[in-house]
């Protein structure tokens, strides 16, 4: 039998498979260490950090590990983007390397798949109205053999349809569903079952392990864990390990008691307690003093808004009397009995006094009103059910250590401390193929002057760089005002979040080289644009967490209750972290050239700006703005 180690080095020496079948490989030291450091984990059954630069090729590296273990291997994800590189591009490309048949599939979570029975029941209700979406959705369903949303790329995001017709925990028959051997969603899960990589997104993950503490099961057993884009763990699993109730679920759960079995022959009785729930929820989120945005709660909710959530939950109270005399003789009444008990829980929840280590806020989007009640520390969840030594877990990303350590990242997630550390830099020569310029004349950002003196500087940046640029921004405020200033100012095609869907503007940016994208938080991360059309990220603040946020300002408080120092031990990482994410943006590849430009001056002025320039590339850093210049000139695109 042969060794997987030695079979790993083989893949990736210059005269292994791989180097058959990729146009133009090399050697990279860094991708043969990782791979065997993750191989090396999954088979001592320990847990691994590994932090691997942009250019390492570490996804083929933990792809191979996994192949090579023979074990039934979870990966999971944040992005899309990166789902689709797996399954599309790497799997195949390391099946054809090995001459070997590697089953993988994508498991969704389940409102990405059509719900068979739910759909027919609005056919034959008649409620399919024939708009060109309702027509869409019918051809579609002609031939898809997946039940996939994302295979109809012409329906919009927020497709409103595509809520009463998706598949949903709540809405779920199970086994006593007609539709259970045509399922889409249970026909994904089979293929997972059957398939030796399982490649989902943190949420499916944690979705599946919240459910897993009372019995319950999302994804097939496994026996390994690699977390992609790891970075993002603790603020998945905070949503996961907490509760959310808001008005559409509400809402939502009118709409199908009025539609039980068809709305055929409902007692008025019936009917008056079902008015009841959704006036007695109409008069309580109307009562919640929360402007646009979120509000903290720091106790059970009393006073009017008190006396309204008590309306609502004697409302709830007296309809599940009533729907629960159904449950026994309808399968939509059991569901609806079912809904109703967990909402009424819920929000049963936020009328009680605040438990030690939650955090509370309502927050108001558009018309919708939510409450959330999550863990200020999750960390504490993750060591007692994920971390426990039972299971192989590698944790990796671009951006896993913070000031040179992961001890970070560690202390907020539970990690143990034995779980090993890699760090492999990358092949990116940084020194010579990057600048960071910060110039020093900028204004403080809290100043009234900042959007002004911002768009002034963008287009001197975007004159020397001709184009090419992405400007990231920390708030929407500021890339609104900025983008007001430049334009008809520029003589590129000015490319702004908002105008249209993040994926067209991306195409839009790529295709024409010398456009200007701005964007805020969609943009920091995730997004791949080698070559010369990605030519200069500039970005407007340090990313700081906004203090006013709940979550946010708990954390503060229990860092600073034990002692600690907020800023340093959370404020600033965090800062750190996303810094990293967006000047990760600009080299792409090792051909790749650019500047990257910081219109914040604190980090040459604070004291903490030494922590902070830690995070950066090891590149040159000038406050020259000739500098700038000569490196532009040095590449003029053709």
């Amino acid at each position: 039998m042969s060794d997987p180690q030695t079979d790993l080095e083989e893949i990736f020496s210059a005269e292994g498979p791989l180097a058959g079948v990729v146009e133009g490989f090399a050697v990279r030291p860094d991708q043969g260490r990782y791979s065997s450091a993750v191989l090396e984990a999954i088979t001592n059954c320990t847990t691994l950090m590994a932090e691997a630069g942009t250019g390492t090729g570490k996804t083929l590296a933990y792809l191979a590990a996994a192949v090579l273990s023979g074990k039934k291997v979870v990966i999971s994800t944040a992005t899309k983007t990166l789902q689709t590189q797996i399954l599309e591009r790497d799997v195949p490309l390391l099946s054809r390397a090995l001459d070997l048949p590697i089953s993988a599939e994508l498991l969704k979570g389940r409102n990405n798949y059509l719900c068979l029975r739910r759909y027919h029941k609005r056919e034959r209700q008649r409620q399919l109205v024939s708009s060109t979406g309702e027509k869409i959705l019918q051809r579609w369903l002609a031939h898809t053999t997946t039940g996939d949303r994302g295979e109809i790329s012409e329906l919009p995001e927020n497709f409103d349809l595509w809520s009463k017709v998706c598949a949903t925990s709540e809405t779920c028959w199970g086994q006593k569903c007609p539709k259970q051997d045509e399922c889409y969603l249970q026909a994904r899960r089979r293929a997972a079952q059957r398939a030796q990589l399982v490649v989902v997104n943190h949420h499916l993950f944690f979705a599946d392990l919240a459910v897993r503490t009372g019995g319950g099961e999302v994804l097939p057993r496994y026996s390994v864990v690699i977390f992609d884009e790891a970075h993002h763990l603790e603020s998945v699993a905070t949503r996961y390990f907490g509760v959310r109730a808001s008005s559409y679920r509400v809402s939502e759960l009118v709409r199908d008691a009025v539609g039980l079995d068809g709305g055929k022959a409902l007692p008025d009785s019936f009917v008056e307690r079902v008015e009841a729930i959704q006036s007695a929820a109409d008069a309580f989120w109307a009562s919640l003093p929360v402007p646009e945005g979120s509000k903290r709660i720091t106790e059970a909710i009393d006073g009017e808004p008190g006396r309204r959530l008590e309306n609502l939950l004697g409302s709830l109270e007296l309809w599940l009397e009533r729907i629960s005399e159904r449950a026994a003789h309808s399968t939509d009444a059991e569901g609806l009995e079912r809904r109703s008990r967990a909402l009424l829980g819920e929000l049963r929840l936020f009328a009680q006094p605040l438990p030690p280590g939650e955090v509370r806020w309502a927050e108001r989007r558009g018309r919708g009103v939510y409450l959330h009640s999550v863990p200020v520390d999750v960390g504490p969840t993750l060591k007692e059910l994920l971390f426990t030594g039972r299971v192989p877990i590698v944790l990796t990303s671009a951006t896993l250590r913070v000031g040179g350590s992961f001890d970070y990242i560690r202390r907020r997630l539970g990690l143990p401390e034995h779980a090993a550390e890699l760090v492999a830099p990358g092949p990116f020569d940084y020194a010579n193929n990057c600048l960071i310029h910060v110039p020093k004349e900028m204004p403080d950002p809290n100043n009234s002057t900042f959007s002004t003196a911002a768009a002034e500087m963008i287009e001197r940046i975007l004159k020397a760089s001709d184009g090419r640029a992405f400007c990231l921004f920390t708030s929407h405020r500021v890339l609104r005002a900025v983008a007001g200033l430049l334009e008809g100012r520029l003589p590129y095609n000015l490319l702004v979040q908002g105008q249209a869907p993040r994926d067209t503007l991306l195409r839009k940016f790529r295709e024409d080289v010398h456009s200007v994208l701005l964007g805020a938080q969609a943009f920091w991360e995730g997004v791949d644009v080698p070559g010369q059309a990605l030519s200069a990220v500039v970005i407007d603040k340090l990313p700081f967490e906004s203090p006013g946020d709940p979550l946010v300002e708990a954390r503060v408080e229990k860092i600073r209750t034990g002692g600690g120092s907020p800023f340093s031990e959370y404020q600033l990482p965090v800062a750190a972290m996303a810094l990293r994410q967006g000047v990760g943006r600009l080299i792409r590849r090792v051909e790749d050239r650019g500047v990257i430009v910081i219109l914040d001056r604190r980090l040459m002025t604070r004291g903490y700006g030494g922590f902070l320039r830690k995070s950066l590339p090891p590149a040159p850093i000038s406050s020259d703005f000739s500098d700038v210049e000569k490196f532009f000139s040095a590449d003029p695109l053709p």
